[in-house]
C-alpha cells in the first residue's frame, strides 16, 4: 500500500473527478477483487494496518465497483457500449461466489469468479 499521500480517491471524487480504476499490474494486483478490497478498506491483503491507510480516503463498495466498471469504460471512451449491463451494450460480466455489496469487507479480496460471460457467451466456468 502506498504512503499516506497516495491514492486520494475520496478527495478526487469530492472534486467531481471520475475515478477510472483498473488492475495496474505490477503496481496493483491483477486480481480485481483485491483491488476492490484496497479501495474500500485501505488495507493490504494482510489486512494491515488496522483501520487502513488514510481511511477517510476509502470508497464505498458502490463507488469502487463503478470505478472498475462504468467509469473504467468512460476512461476508454466506451461507456456507451460497456461498463454496465443494459440493453444495447456488450453482455460482458462475471458471476461471483460472494455478494460483493453485502459480504464482510475482509471477504472481498477472496471473491472467486464462477463464470465469465463475454458478448453473451460463456467463456469460463469454474
Amino acid at each position: 500500500m502506498p504512503n499516506n499521500n497516495s491514492w486520494n480517491r475520496r478527495k478526487a471524487l469530492n472534486l467531481g473527478i471520475k475515478i477510472v480504476a483498473g488492475t495496474d499490474y505490477p503496481v496493483d494486483s491483477v486480481n480485481p477483487f483485491e483491488s476492490l478490497y484496497y479501495a474500500v478498506s485501505r488495507c493490504t491483503i494482510k489486512e494491515e494496518p488496522i483501520g487502513g491507510y488514510n481511511p477517510q480516503e476509502a470508497l464505498t463498495r458502490y463507488e469502487a465497483l463503478r470505478a472498475y466498471t462504468l467509469d473504467g469504460a468512460y476512461g476508454c471512451f466506451e461507456e456507451n457500449i460497456k461498463g454496465s449491463i443494459e440493453e444495447g451494450k456488450l453482455a460482458d460480466f462475471a458471476v461471483i461466489d460472494h455478494d460483493y455489496m453485502n459480504c464482510n469487507i475482509s471477504e472481498i479480496k477472496d471473491i472467486k469468479v464462477l463464470k465469465t460471460i463475454i458478448g453473451g457467451e460463456t467463456i469460463y466456468e469454474a
